[in-house]
């Protein structure tokens, strides 16, 4: 369930930066159409849980939030990377994302990673850390 919630959080954050930008979101297992627009595409790449405490009680839930941007193919870099770097500036380091007594932080800087390209598109990865402490009784 921890992993949900930290999903729905970053989600529901990138949806308030997407709209801002005027740019759809391809979200995982919905079925999306592409244009001829650049939209972002998101995905939660969890780590391995941590417990540490010795009653298994305290847990360090770890991870990458991926939001990539993608743009049709011959239309330049510029435009796409200025998005990359508004969604950078939307999660910065020590960002808390929130609900009722959960919360997920940003666990340092946002990388923007090398662009990939093929014949039909043009795509920026942003790699974003986040740590999520809980504790159950």
């Amino acid at each position: 369930m921890t992993t949900q919630r930290i999903t729905q959080l970053f989600e529901t954050k990138l949806a308030v930066v997407a709209s801002a930008l005027n740019l759809k979101i391809a979200m995982e297992n919905i079925v999306f159409e592409p244009d001829k627009n650049i939209y972002l595409r998101s995905h939660i790449l969890p780590a391995s849980t941590d417990v540490i405490d010795l009653a298994g009680t305290m847990k360090v839930y770890k991870g990458v939030f991926q939001v990539d941007i993608v743009a049709p193919a011959g239309t330049g870099k510029t435009k796409a990377g200025n998005i990359a770097d508004s969604i950078i500036e939307a999660f910065p380091n020590n960002l808390e994302l929130s609900e009722r007594e959960f919360t997920v932080w940003i666990d340092g800087e946002p990388n923007r990673m090398r662009a990939l390209s093929d014949s039909t598109r043009y795509l920026i990865p942003v790699s974003i850390d986040y740590r999520a402490n809980t504790i159950t009784e």
